[in-house]
């Protein structure tokens, strides 16, 4: 594998110039999907029952919150200032239900006389995948009220990408594919180099012949654009459709696999009990830790090292580990807002030894301030192992 420059590490907080969410607000995205559904079912959905039962949540404190995403999907200023929901942190919220699913656990009967659920068991894998629905409709409001924004465009992102050089990496937590589509406004015949192999298909589902090219990118939590067979691991890729787990009715193509078996999503939501057995994904994960091993620079972009995220900490600890056996440290940049004492200690206390340099002006003042690169206007096949 070869030496990249750079390996550019994104969090939720590289999309948020671009109107995109972090972490902390997708409760709210849950609450205006709870919402919409009671207003259009005329009743409370499973998840709603469930946080009655288990969180004491009533539906005016649920659509309050929703009321909140809303005005987000119209303004994305709306969250730059603290907020208060009563509905639990994502994480929180996911990381319950994963460990009672975990353990058989049940949190008892709930819902209303007619509807009596238990709280346990499949029911919990139910309810859990109604918060997955929840996300991927909110984050499908996000898209398309900022495209509509931009006409098709992400500005920062796109200013991001005219920055790479083809011999850099970009690992990334988020599902969204913004930097795919800031790649594509670039080169709209390429596709993106993923770093695995996989099976990339039109909007109706059919083969396409297009050639990675360009920086490589590591979705480390999986993508949007991504489907995964179960029974013969292929993954597949649509870079004109956003091929999360919705409801199966609302999808324009066939989600069967060439073998058959029916098609899931990938995405490794915010949660303490991840779970990173599919194939490409350990790939991936491989990969990013070779750049990081190999590369000269490591710049983390509005990533703040959340404590949920044991996985990738484990990998730069390894990484760094590396680096330090061989004296031969990284230099090291955190794009960050503000100052911030916790995310500081946290940088420090994990690369201990290395020179950390902050850039504490945001996204956008950083990727104004870097040179454009000649590089990444280059269309040639760049193949790599």
């Amino acid at each position: 594998m070869p030496r990249s420059n750079r390996v550019y590490f994104l969090g939720a907080g590289a999309s948020v110039p671009d109107g995109y969410p972090v972490t902390a607000w997708l409760s709210c995205a849950v609450a205006a999907f709870l919402k919409y559904y009671r207003d259009v079912k005329g009743r409370e959905s499973r998840l709603e029952s469930y946080l009655t039962s288990v969180y004491g949540l009533n539906p005016a404190e649920i659509d309050s919150s929703a009321e909140m995403w809303d005005k987000y999907i119209d303004d994305e200023l709306v969250f730059t200032s603290s907020f208060n929901s009563a509905m639990p942190e994502i994480i929180d919220l996911l990381s319950m239900l994963d460990l009672a699913i975990f353990e058989n656990a049940s949190f008892g009967p709930g819902g209303d006389e007619k509807r009596r659920r238990e709280f346990r068991g499949n029911e919990l894998v139910r309810v859990r995948e109604r918060v997955v629905e929840a996300l991927v409709t909110g984050f499908g409001r996000v898209q398309r009220s900022r495209r509509r924004k931009h006409n098709g465009h992400h500005p920062v992102a796109e200013s991001f990408v005219r920055r790479l050089s083809g011999d850099d990496v970009v690992v990334t937590t988020n599902w969204d594919t913004l930097v795919e589509e800031a790649l594509r406004s670039n080169n709209s015949s390429a596709a993106t180099d993923y770093g695995v192999d996989l099976i990339r298909v039109s909007a109706s589902g059919r083969p396409t012949e297009q050639v990675p090219a360009g920086p490589r990118v590591l979705k480390l939590h999986g993508s949007f654009s991504w489907l995964h067979c179960p029974c013969c691991k292929n993954l597949y890729s649509n870079r004109d459709l956003m091929v999360s787990p919705e409801s199966a009715r609302r999808w324009p193509l066939d989600l069967e696999c060439d073998c058959g078996a029916e098609l899931v999503g990938v995405l490794i939501t915010p949660t303490y009990l991840k779970n990173y057995q599919i194939p490409q994904l350990s790939e991936i994960w491989r990969k990013a830790q070779k750049s990081l091993e190999e590369s000269a620079e490591w710049t983390f972009i509005g990533y703040s090292l959340p404590t949920d995220d044991l996985w990738i900490r484990g990998m730069l600890m390894r990484a760094f580990a590396i680096r330090r056996n061989k004296k031969d440290f990284p230099a090291i940049k955190v794009v960050c807002r503000g100052e911030d004492k916790d995310l500081d200690q946290r940088y420090a206390r994990l690369f201990k030894e290395a020179k950390i340099e902050f850039f504490r002006t945001g996204v956008y003042d950083f990727v104004q301030a870097q040179p454009q690169q000649a590089a990444a206007q280059d269309t040639r096949v760049k193949r790599r192992p």
